[in-house]
């Protein structure tokens, strides 16, 4: 369907796509903050898409494609990877409501896109009142 939708598309402007699960993020194998007995970080197939390397090829056909925009794992991080942005922007509940996770502190982001493809994110801090 994301291919039908993507072939949909302007090849004039910019595309965002959001998911709840990261398509792409180091923070997925940082979660459980470990690494197995010889050091390697496990994803967990929960954590970030399963199907990265499917999107990626899709994406490459597509360069209007500027950001991707996630949440999910109460973390925050930025990838650069093959032209497009991998936002994943952290909880307002932090820790489910008790405070940082994973020194993540309770936060939202807010975004702008601009007419240049260019993408500012901005994370605010949540305080509780």
């Amino acid at each position: 369907w994301l291919q039908q939708e993507l072939a949909a598309v302007a090849l004039t402007g910019f595309v965002c796509i959001v998911s709840h699960i990261p398509i792409l993020s180091i923070c997925a194998g940082l979660f459980f903050n470990k690494t197995q007995t010889n050091g390697d970080l496990v994803i967990q197939r929960n954590l970030m898409h399963t199907d990265f390397l499917t999107l990626k090829k899709l994406f490459m056909q597509y360069p209007q494609i500027k950001v991707c925009i996630s949440g999910h794992i109460h973390m925050q991080d930025e990838i650069h990877y093959m032209n497009v942005k991998y936002l994943c922007n952290g909880a307002v509940s932090g820790n489910w409501w008790k405070g940082p996770f994973n020194e993540f502190a309770p936060s939202y982001a807010v975004m702008e896109l601009f007419n240049d493809g260019t993408v500012k994110r901005t994370m605010i801090p949540y305080e509780k009142k």
